[in-house]
């Protein structure tokens, strides 16, 4: 027999056993977070570098162990930052920004697309995403970029190094911000 209280499931088996089981377990240790359409997003954990986790919709304190997505986990690489533009998710990878598109999601009757943007290049540095009125900027590896929700131009030559010892994977680091007030991107 079974009986669900509080966001926990009783299991009475043989033996007049019972045990208790969490039917809502906590948010996943997460990286990154966004909120969008009423769910909240938690993205690359240190299990799933590649898994973006979905609350319940309108509840971001109930999370069910199956409601998650894949962003394409074989290519070998992280997940390195989401924001939301134009009323879409994004997804970033290194070398790659996905588009996450659904109307409803759900583990069983979800409707979710992730959908790589061709020659979109991804984010070294979550930091560094900037969502103004007019496009994204970022940091990628070739230089610092504007994706205007299709597509992403390089603004800028490729980040040399000029401190010695300098290392490259300092870049993850940089930061950007938008004084909206003077329309200017730091």
């Amino acid at each position: 027999a079974a009986g669900i209280s509080d966001r926990n499931l009783y299991v009475h088996g043989p033996g007049a056993t019972m045990e208790r089981m969490n039917t809502s377990p906590a948010a996943p240790i997460a990286l990154y977070v966004e909120s969008f359409k009423n769910y909240l997003f938690l993205a690359r954990t240190s299990t799933f570098p590649s898994r973006v986790f979905y609350s319940e919709v309108g509840e971001c304190t109930s999370w069910d162990t199956f409601a998650f997505f894949d962003v394409n986990p074989d290519d070998g690489d992280w997940i390195t930052g989401m924001f939301v533009f134009d009323g879409r998710l994004y997804v970033s990878k290194t070398d790659a920004i996905y588009l996450v598109a659904f109307s409803v999601l759900d583990p069983v009757e979800g409707d979710h697309s992730v959908i790589p943007l061709e020659n979109v290049k991804g984010t070294v540095s979550n930091r560094s995403i900037v969502v103004t009125d007019v496009g994204v900027f970022y940091l990628a590896e070739d230089g610092f970029r504007v994706f205007d929700g299709a597509r992403s131009v390089r603004i800028s030559e490729k980040i040399q190094p000029t401190i010695d010892g300098y290392i490259a994977s300092r870049a993850k680091y940089t930061a950007g911000v938008w004084l909206k007030a003077q329309d200017e991107i730091y």
